[in-house]
């Protein structure tokens, strides 16, 4: 009887955990910790969608290095988070109403991983 209710729990908490997932960007504390000092400087870029390169921050030109071969974003025309082997997110992408509206106290950290919202309004 208990592992049927053991069974019953983790089953109940199961679309809970699928649905954090698909309305959160999750990064690593220190991580977010960068980005939020540095949102005035992701605002600044004058671009419909503004992709920040989680690894990268502070740099605002997740472009920078694409000339060198580094990255290759032509011809892309949905950018599209991958998570790493760890979970985490490689890009947090806004746009720039939603980045506008972003504070840190729309992000949660929980045991070294910060969780950002997926979709920001001004009006929470």
């Amino acid at each position: 009887m208990l592992r049927k209710t053991q069974l019953l729990i983790a089953l109940s908490m199961a679309p809970m955990a699928v649905f954090a997932e698909q309305t959160e960007w999750v990064v690593l504390e220190d991580q977010a910790n960068c980005i939020l000092e540095h949102l005035s400087d992701y605002r600044q870029i004058s671009a419909p969608v503004v992709v920040i390169a989680v690894e990268d921050c502070p740099n605002t030109n997740p472009f920078a290095g694409s000339i060198a071969g580094k990255s290759n974003f032509g011809g892309i025309g949905k950018i599209k988070s991958q998570r790493d082997a760890s979970g985490f997110d490689r890009h947090i992408t806004y746009s720039a109403e939603e980045l506008q509206c972003l504070t840190a106290n729309k992000v949660t950290f929980k045991k070294g991983k910060a969780f950002f919202p997926k979709r920001v309004s001004c009006g929470e």
